[in-house]
């Protein structure tokens, strides 16, 4: 066991399955809800499904990290260096170019030089923070 995530994971549960598993229920729940403009309530619903199964995670919302425009989505730490992001909404902007696996399946593992990029489509802005600074930064704790 490398990380305090590991050490974590008691029941050593995949993390990707306790990620798929949320996302599943999460559409299960808001299977009549279009995903335009509702990043906030998918967000809230995959937090609650992995808070529910000890899944260590944030909900970050770009305007508490620096952004004009307001998105949120969920950040899942793999190692501090590396994170999966979750976002249900993503389809929304229109670009699967850079993250296909998270315009597919509606999460991605990432690396803050992904972030930045990730950042830059959702919000039209640029940042220079890392991943491990933007989880730690995050306000709405639970």
């Amino acid at each position: 066991m490398d990380n305090i995530y590991d050490i974590l994971n008691i029941s050593n549960d995949s993390l990707e399955s306790k990620i798929e598993l949320a996302i599943k229920e999460t559409k299960e729940s808001l299977n009549n809800i279009t995903y335009e403009r509702m990043c906030k309530v998918y967000s809230q619903y995959v937090f609650n499904y992995l808070r529910k199964n000890h899944v260590v995670s944030r909900i970050i919302n770009t305007k508490d990290i620096g952004a004009s425009y307001e998105h949120h989505f969920v950040l899942i730490p793999i190692d501090g260096k590396e994170y999966y992001l979750v976002d249900l909404t993503y389809k929304q902007f229109n670009n699967k170019d850079y993250y296909k696996e998270l315009y597919d399946k509606g999460y991605e593992k990432i690396s803050s030089l992904d972030f930045a990029m990730y950042y830059s489509i959702v919000t039209n802005d640029t940042t220079n923070k890392s991943l491990s600074d933007v989880f730690s930064k995050n306000i709405m704790r639970r």
